[in-house]
């Protein structure tokens, strides 16, 4: 009994410790489930689903509060009977989240069969397979909500699936088959912006229940096949913008009941059908064809589609004259006409237009050949109180129009306004600054490239995004947009004044294009804080100064800085402009930056997307950074085009209803002219740091930027030799390197430059050949001035002749040319010919007057101990005239008689000449001296010789010769000293032997020294030199003094003989000139 009883008041107790907190957690489930409709398990689930993501008050989120029913909820639809939640809609919610992971609370809610969550912030997560749970699910909409990655197979499962939208997210479908080859029930599906690894459209083919499909923008690269066009439910069709959407069938003959046709730049390349033949084309509303490659006329059946609301033809080749098809329009429900960028003509009138289509409110003719008038056909007709539809869409740029339209007078809904490259010219009216004031409507007024005069005070409309007013003539101070603002565009003006702090209130700003004016003041510091949308600031050619502030290294997405011809100052280049990731232009030439570029402040140094750098006309100093140059990434990859037949422009990623883009405009330096591009070409990548004061060589990394058109280096200080990794830079087109200090050759490398058209290295020191390969042939002498060791075509003669051409025609004089050109400015043999032509003419008339008169004694008797050597020889073991025995004292007579008088010389006969000798130490060191100094410059010559192959030719050469004055030295001595000592013998021979290398190390340092032209005129006239003395004292003397014929030759005086020489210098020399 007492058991029993403990056992009753331990359970007791046990109930009375659990009851209260079990008795409470059933009555709180009570509370929200007796109280509410919704199912407990849901409304948990929601709430859990909530606090997973950030969502502000005003969210799709904000009723979703404890204690309240989730079937009432915004975004939620629960089912009737069971309250379970089968629809939930949270698009455009505001939600903030890091991703709907697999064991998120989402997924439990499994009778779901609708489920939205379109336009919200899902950063960058993937797409769970656990979204095959809602195994009822009919409709899936997860468009817009930075999803990425790819699109799961598991989605392929959802059978049921009648509306799958996945557009404008990050998403790859690496198996569109598989996935869509099970949702046979699909009616909507919408795929934008997604990226296929397969062919898509085959199987679409099959979906027979498709009344919608987007697959705009999928960069797909396949043939649209006409079955799409056939699918027998398709009402809304757009596979427009892809890579390379082709299609090689007539538009006509569809079966689909197609409202929504937009195909554009699907390549068609073809003349529209002139007849639709039995397609549904009046049930058409929409039809979006631009930039297919359409040509020749509209036909009819297009104007004619009685339903229709939207056409847009722009972009295509169509022709025929406008007026004419306007005026056929049929369509009572036309309401957007696009026909811009074509080639229609003739004069159209705005009346008649408008007229005809009384519901029209958007009409754009821009970029054709077209004259638009607002006169019409009815000239009684009062235009004032015409009754103009409201326009809220008007672009009628390029159509020659001379004022403004009256209809705008009246308009109270215009949105975009384009007005640009025409004629108007004058004030603008008072009445465009008053018109849809109150309405706060107008977005877009383009009314740039006219010739507006007059100022801009106030720009009134407080929702204005985009204003462009460049190009005109208009003058005072800047005028200020509304803050909504984000393209601003006043270039090409003559505004004046500083810039207005109150810009930078505009915090939408993406686009400001104020170069080319008069403003100055100082620059703006606070531009730098307008935001992170900041694409494209040009403030180009205007008179501001100031520093570049350092807080637009806050700018992240700037692409475009263009600075260049302001006077802005600084000591130092602003290195944090290596912070922005997408700068692709930057020019800040023309100002007065001073300082050098330092490595040490950037040490990741970026600009990695950079293709344009322009930093001329600064006071740049020090070396060109070589860390910078490896880090321009852009610069050393090659561009082409894929497959596209036309060029395509870096442009800013800025547009609107009127603009599909900033394109980039520039000004850029080649060969010292100035070219402006309105457009820059994707591919144009060019380095200019020209007018600076950089020294120090050329950094080899210069040859990685193998993508760069040009390279413009020319007005500072750079020393050094021409790398030759420049070769590398096979796209350069222009290749500045003038006025600097290079010095050495211009590298054979360059040779392969073939798409150089602009070369300068003028004023410089370089030296050798000028390439004679492929455009280096098309360059003018200009591009080589200023380098006096330079040679080769089209340089000049140094010596001021003619111009040394290469043979063209004459093929057996082509082994002389290239011979020519190897050689130096003039080849060796031409300088050795100068040489020797000029030491001949000299040592002749010379020697020859100066002996005829016997003075200076001591030269003449020098001269005659070297004759008298080379006759004993003559006479001893040569010829007839050898004399056996013949006494020294009949040397010494005659050797006297020579002293005392020539004419007593000359009355010997031919036949009976008489040799002198003399074996005095004067005359042999005389002698020695002589010859050792035609060895000396002829070293010289080897010496100073600029190649290798030079060095060799001339040592050859010489070495020939000097093995004759080795001869006539040898003969010397042993007829000049007749004792012949051995000590003496190798001197003289030593010393003989010597004078060569010591005239090839004089010739060494001088090369060393001196360079170009100084080296080439030293090497001939050293070699005329060498050749003076060597005809002086061993040729020409002997032939005046050695001989003396008997009876006397009628002709034989000095005059004439002088004149002979004369003669035969004079004919080499006209065979030279022939020659060269």
């Amino acid at each position: 009994m007492a058991l029993l009883l403990l056992c009753f008041f331990f359970l007791l107790y046990h109930t009375l410790t659990f009851v209260p907190v079990s008795s409470s957690f059933d009555f709180s489930n009570t509370s929200s489930s007796s109280h509410f409709k919704c199912h407990n398990d849901n409304y948990y689930a929601l709430l859990r689903f909530k606090e997973s993501f950030v969502s502000d008050s005003m969210g799709a989120t904000s009723s979703w509060q404890r204690n309240t029913d989730c079937c009432e909820w915004q975004g939620i639809k629960c089912h009737p009977t069971n309250f379970r939640v089968i629809a939930l809609d949270i698009s455009n919610g505001r939600i903030i989240g890091s991703g709907i992971e697999s064991n998120n609370t989402l997924f439990d809610l499994d009778h779901l069969k609708s489920l939205n969550l379109a336009y919200n912030s899902f950063l960058s997560s993937l797409i769970s397979p656990k979204f095959a749970q809602f195994s009822s699910l009919k409709h899936l909409n997860l468009s817009g909500s930075f999803f990425s990655g790819e699109v799961p197979l598991e989605i392929g499962q959802l059978s049921k699936l009648r509306t799958l939208d996945l557009s404008w997210n990050s998403l790859q479908m690496p198996s569109f088959k598989t996935i869509i080859s099970n949702l046979t029930e699909l009616r909507r599906l919408d795929l934008g912006d997604t990226t296929f690894d397969s062919m898509v459209f085959p199987s679409i083919t099959n979906l027979s229940s498709l009344t919608y499909l987007n697959l705009r923008s999928c960069q797909l690269e396949e043939e649209l096949p006409i079955d799409i066009l056939n699918l027998p439910n398709l009402e809304y069709l757009d596979v427009g913008v892809n890579n390379d959407v082709y299609s090689n069938f007539a538009l006509y003959n569809w079966t689909s009941p197609l409202q929504y046709l937009d195909l554009s730049f699907v390549n068609f390349s073809s003349k529209l059908p002139s007849s639709p033949g039995h397609a549904q084309y009046n049930l058409l509303r929409v039809l979006r064809l631009p930039g297919c490659g359409f040509h020749g006329p509209v036909p009819a059946w297009v104007w004619n589609i009685l339903r229709l609301e939207v056409v847009v033809l722009v972009n295509n080749h169509l022709t025929r004259v406008l007026g004419e098809y306007l005026l056929s329009i049929t369509s009572p429900t036309l309401e957007y006409l696009d026909l811009r960028s074509n080639k229609f003509t003739g004069n159209v009138n705005l009346y008649d237009i408008f007229s005809n289509l009384p519901r029209l409110m958007g009409l754009l003719l821009s970029d054709n050949a077209l004259s638009v008038s607002t006169i019409g056909t009815d000239t009684r007709v009062d235009l004032t109180a015409f009754p103009w539809p409201e326009i809220s869409v008007l672009a009628l740029s390029s159509c020659n129009l001379t004022e403004f339209p009256e209809l705008l007078q009246n308009q109270t809904y215009l949105q975009d306004l384009d007005l640009s490259k025409n004629n108007i010219r004058g004030e603008i009216p008072q009445w465009i600054w008053i018109f849809q004031v109150g309405n706060n409507i107008l977005e877009c007024i383009d009314l740039s490239h006219n010739f507006l005069t007059g100022s801009l005070v106030n720009l009134p409309w407080n929702n204005l995004l985009f204003i462009d007013v460049s190009s005109n003539l208009l003058h005072g101070p800047l005028p200020l947009p509304s803050v909504t603002t984000f393209w601003f565009a006043t270039s090409n003006n003559n505004f004046t004044g500083p810039i207005n702090p109150s810009i930078c209130t505009l915090t939408s700003l993406t686009l400001l294009d104020l170069s080319n004016n008069s403003l100055g003041g100082e620059f703006p510091h606070c531009l730098g804080n307008v935001g992170d949308d900041f694409v494209v600031l040009n403030l180009g050619s205007n008179n501001i100064h100031g520093s570049l502030p350092s807080t637009f290294s806050k700018c992240s997405s700037l692409q475009f800085l263009d600075l260049s011809s302001n006077l802005l100052q600084g000591d130092e280049f602003p290195y944090w402009l290596h912070t922005l990731p997408q700068i692709q232009v930057l020019d800040m030439s023309s100002n007065r930056l001073i300082g050098s570029i330092t490595d040490s402040k950037a040490e990741h140094s970026l600009f990695s997307m950079l293709q344009i750098l322009d930093l001329s006309g600064n006071n740049f100093r020090g070396k060109i950074p070589a860390t910078y140059i490896r880090s321009f990434r852009a610069m050393m990859n090659i561009s082409v085009y894929s497959g596209s037949s036309s060029p395509k422009y870096m442009r800013a990623p800025v547009s609107n209803s009127l603009r599909d883009g900033y394109n980039y405009s520039i000004v850029l330096s080649f060969n010292g002219v100035d070219r402006r591009y309105e457009k820059i070409i994707t591919t144009l990548e060019t380095l200019d740091l020209s007018n600076n004061d950089f020294s120090g060589e050329i950094p080899d990394c210069i040859g990685q930027l193998v993508s760069i058109h040009g390279l413009n280096l020319s007005h500072n200080r750079l020393i050094g030799h021409l790398p030759s990794s420049l070769g590398n830079l096979k796209l350069l087109n222009s290749m500045d390197l003038s006025d600097n200090m290079f010095t050495g050759k211009i590298p054979e490398e360059f040779g392969s430059l073939t798409f150089l058209g602009v070369f300068n290295v003028s004023d410089n020191q370089l030296v050798g050949p000028i390439p004679h390969v492929n455009n280096f042939n098309t360059f003018s002498e200009d591009s080589y001035r200023g380098n006096l060791g330079l040679y080769g075509f089209p340089l000049s003669n140094r010596g001021g002749d003619e111009l040394l051409k290469p043979e063209e025609d004459e093929s057996d004089d082509s082994n002389e040319d290239d011979f020519r050109d190897e050689g130096g400015l003039l080849s060796e043999w031409e300088i050795i010919l100068m040489g020797y032509g000029c030491g001949t003419f000299v040592g002749m008339a010379w020697g020859y007057y100066m002996l005829s008169i016997g003075k200076p004694f001591w030269l003449a008797k020098l001269v005659f101990m070297m004759e008298l050597a080379a006759l004993q020889f003559s006479e001893r073991h040569f010829g007839r005239r050898r004399r056996k025995g013949l006494p020294n004292q009949k040397f010494n007579q005659h050797t006297n008689s020579a002293n005392h008088s020539e004419a007593s010389h000359s009355a010997n006969h031919f036949a009976n000449a008489r040799l002198a000798t003399a074996s005095s130490l004067g005359d042999t060191i005389l002698l020695i001296t002589a010859l050792c100094f035609h060895s000396v410059f002829e070293g010289i010559a080897i010496g100073v010789s600029e190649t290798k192959a030079d060095a060799w030719k001339a040592l050859w050469t010489i070495s020939l010769h000097k093995i004759f004055a080795a001869i006539a030295m040898a003969i010397a001595l042993l007829r000049m000293i007749p004792d012949r000592p051995l000590l003496s013998c190798a001197s003289y021979a030593f010393a003989f032997a010597i004078s060569s290398p010591i005239g090839v190390a004089i010739g060494i340092i001088i090369d060393q020294t001196a360079q170009g032209a100084v080296a080439d005129w030293i090497f001939a006239i050293s070699m005329g030199i060498a050749c003076g003395v060597f005809v002086y004292v061993s040729i020409n003397h002997l032939l005046a003094k050695g001989y003396t014929p008997c009876n006397k030759v009628e002709g034989n005086t000095p005059l004439y003989r002088f004149l002979a020489v004369v003669l035969g210098v004079g004919v080499i020399v006209v065979v030279m000139i022939w020659d060269t």
